[in-house]
């Protein structure tokens, strides 16, 4: 295995596997064919990442800063297969395992927003009131998965293959505690809880539609046990509210560009969306503060693993020379 450890793959294996085996038990189905041009992408990227790994193998003997330069673009290739094999398997998933007659958690979830000295309907109101903000907030939130192409790309291409590699790691530890942890804690969102008639228009004036709502409706389909639903016939949806998945990747993203150039840019980008998730993503800020919590510790473990499994051999660019500066300037001695 060339880039991430084989759990990892073996884990969306036994999603994809335990999505279909739930289908089984489950009243609701999947139109499978729907997903066939995500499919077809993440086969691009898989044959793609093939072909680059066995030309830099072939050229390797002669021309090795070639094949160093070619393996370092493999990355973000099986990065992409990681992530489209993990986006379409869990999104089944988070559908899958909303359908259940579990109690909605919503009174407790703004109980602990309460707790912590959260006032929702305050934070909503002031981004109601301040319409420069909703065109940012809404452009962040709704490009999270551009963001992380181009940071991966961006880690990619300046050697930091070990960085793009605890991203993805933890990317898929999250997605994963996410699905765990939110199957316990159905809710329809803060939006939902705290706007009363969120039909009407005066509830929301100030945006152009009611925002945070637009999952309710599958949410409630799939907890009618006794309806069968064909999961996949419209866009699927985020529906965790509890942990938020947004703002968990939006601290991987800051955490994976520490002491790299891309810091700044992440940490702007994830100051954004994350402040745009209550209120987009219709979640609590107890919400918030879990995912923030559970992407600190997928990054930890993640790179805790990157470190322990390196070796030299291992890295994309072995075949140049780091100088102290960090500039690539000649060939590694072979022995």
């Amino acid at each position: 295995m060339y880039f991430a450890r084989p759990f990892f793959w073996v884990l969306l294996l036994a999603i994809w596997l335990l999505d279909v085996a739930l289908t089984f038990v489950l009243p609701h189905q999947i139109a499978y064919g729907v997903f066939w041009p995500v499919a077809q992408i993440g086969l691009g990227f898989a044959l793609a990442w093939i072909c680059l790994l066995a030309i830099a193998r072939t050229l390797r003997p002669r021309w090795p800063r070639v094949a160093a330069v070619i393996r370092l673009w493999a990355v973000p290739c099986e990065a992409a297969v990681l992530l489209v094999l993990m986006g379409v398997g869990m999104r089944v998933m988070d559908y899958l395992t909303t359908a259940t007659a579990l109690p909605l958690t919503d009174d407790w979830l703004a109980q602990a927003d309460t707790w912590l000295g959260f006032d929702w309907l305050a934070y909503f109101d002031f981004v109601r009131s301040h319409s420069a903000l909703h065109g940012p907030m809404i452009a962040a939130y709704v490009e999270l998965n551009t963001a992380i192409a181009v940071l991966i790309l961006g880690l990619a291409i300046t050697g930091q293959h070990r960085k793009v590699r605890s991203f993805v790691e933890a990317i898929i530890l999250c997605a994963t505690g996410s699905l765990i942890v939110g199957a316990f804690f159905p809710a329809v969102g803060a939006a939902a809880h705290w706007i009363p008639d969120p039909s009407d228009p005066q509830s929301y004036a100030g945006f152009t539609s009611m925002p945070g709502i637009g999952f309710v409706a599958d949410i409630l389909a799939l907890r009618q046990l006794d309806q069968p639903m064909l999961i996949g016939t419209a866009p699927l949806q985020g529906l965790v509210s509890m942990p938020s998945l947004h703002t968990a990747l939006g601290v991987l993203m800051i955490g994976v560009a520490r002491r790299t150039w891309l810091f700044w840019p992440a940490l702007a980008y994830g100051a954004v969306m994350i402040a745009a998730t209550p209120i987009w993503g219709g979640h609590y800020f107890s919400d918030l503060i879990a995912g923030a919590a559970m992407a600190v510790g997928a990054l930890a473990l993640a790179e805790r693993g990157a470190h322990r499994d390196a070796r030299p051999s291992d890295a994309p660019c072995a075949g140049l020379q780091q100088t102290p500066g960090g500039r690539r300037t000649g060939l590694r001695q072979q022995a």
